[in-house]
């Protein structure tokens, strides 16, 4: 039978958190085996992969200006602001960023890979000026704007969720 007790509350250790040298040790989760099949359910898995995507870009925070070595700001509040929306409007979609990083220009990237040749980025500096670029591996791509209007935001969303799936190609441009 599944224990009901509250489990405790997280905790972060700020010198473990902010340590850069070091790369970040996954813990393996603990499962009851009666919880088992409800525990490798895609919709934990994703909220899993969603709280992950989220520590990742809220580190970039403590990045410095300049750290690619050719003067690039570091990513701006409002832009990491801005990613951390953009990944929670992933709770309702199938396809998820392979990972958030910091982009050249002071904003943040969330990189897609999709099913074949098929590969996304969501440029995020909390501005108008956010897109989608949709590539493949042969050359050819596509830019969306990321609209403002919530509708406006899913219906983009489900176009890169068809393209990464490989249901819809980016003319070459």
């Amino acid at each position: 039978m599944p224990s009901l007790l509250a489990t405790p509350p997280a905790y972060f250790d700020t010198c473990e958190r902010t340590l850069r040298s070091e790369p970040r040790i996954e813990r393996p989760k603990e499962v009851d085996p009666t919880w088992l099949n409800v525990a490798n359910s895609r919709v934990l898995r994703q909220n899993d992969k969603i709280e992950t995507l989220q520590a990742n870009i809220l580190e970039l925070s403590l990045w410095q200006n300049n750290w690619n070595g050719y003067g690039s700001p570091r990513p701006s509040i409002v832009a990491i602001a801005a990613a951390r929306a953009i990944v929670n409007r992933f709770q309702t979609f199938t396809v998820l960023p392979e990972k958030a990083t910091a982009s050249a220009d002071g904003g943040v990237a969330l990189i897609f890979v999709g099913q074949d040749k098929q590969r996304a980025v969501i440029e995020s500096f909390g501005t108008e000026d956010d897109y989608i670029l949709l590539y493949d591996t042969e050359g050819s791509s596509r830019t969306l704007p990321w609209p403002q209007e919530e509708e406006a935001q899913n219906e983009v969303l489900t176009e890169l969720q068809s393209y990464l799936r490989g249901i819809q190609v980016a003319p070459r441009s």
